[in-house]
């Protein structure tokens, strides 16, 4: 009898262990299957990546085009007659007047000569670049609005 006994009980372990085991496989088991369904998503999203890429430049794109055409709305008006740009030679005047060879004032703008004498032949300074122009020249507000807005 006690060996019965013992046989019992051995078997009541073997099905505890045997289902703890059918227990832990099965939660493998879903983990598994959420981890194969994660990498499939992963997959799906990873191919569509350029897809993706492509509409953000785009949309980068379209974005630096309204930078740009927010920036060209700050330019200054194009002068197509240099005998009607008064200011531009009273510029040249002031730098002089300054001490500032034509040279040294273009680097303290930081452009290259050939943009400098492009945007005086055809006036199409940025606010930016007038506000430097201003600073680096002291102008007051009247001779600053005079010179270029008048």
């Amino acid at each position: 009898m006690n060996d019965d006994l013992k046989a019992v009980n051995y078997f009541k372990e073997f099905e505890t262990k045997h289902k703890e085991l059918k227990d832990e496989f099965r939660r493998v088991s879903n983990d598994i299957l959420f981890l194969i369904s994660r990498l499939e998503k992963l997959n799906s999203e990873l191919r569509r990546l350029p897809e993706k890429v492509e509409q953000d430049n785009s949309e980068i794109f379209q974005s630096f085009n309204e930078v740009i055409e927010k920036r060209n709305e700050k330019i200054t008006p194009i002068v197509h007659d240099l005998e009607d740009a008064v200011e531009l030679r009273q510029l040249n005047v002031i730098i002089q007047k300054q001490g500032w060879t034509i040279q040294d004032f273009i680097k303290e703008l930081d452009i290259a000569p050939r943009t400098f004498y492009k945007k005086v032949e055809t006036h199409t300074f940025t606010m930016k670049e007038l506000n430097i122009v201003r600073r680096v020249l002291s102008l007051t507000d009247q001779e600053f609005l005079t010179l270029f807005f008048n």
